[in-house]
């Protein structure tokens, strides 16, 4: 896995694991393999958890994929 970091909606920092999916021209692309380890608040000066965290992960690891289909 290697590790990475994304900045999310200009107010989170996302550092995150990831294995890139297969996208050979033959088959249909396979879904990366993302892992959020945290997302830091740059608004409040601290990290993300509980619930908060829950509510963001759906829509941060999509703009993660995004990010990783466009390298």
């Amino acid at each position: 896995m290697t590790r990475d970091s994304y900045t999310y909606d200009w107010s989170y920092e996302v550092t995150f694991e990831y294995e890139l999916g297969y996208c050979g021209s033959n088959r249909a692309p396979e879904e990366h393999e993302i892992e959020v380890l945290s997302i830091w608040d740059n608004c409040k000066g601290e990290e993300v958890t509980g619930y908060e965290f829950n509510t963001l992960l759906d829509d941060v690891e999509e703009e993660i994929n995004d990010y990783l289909n466009n390298l």
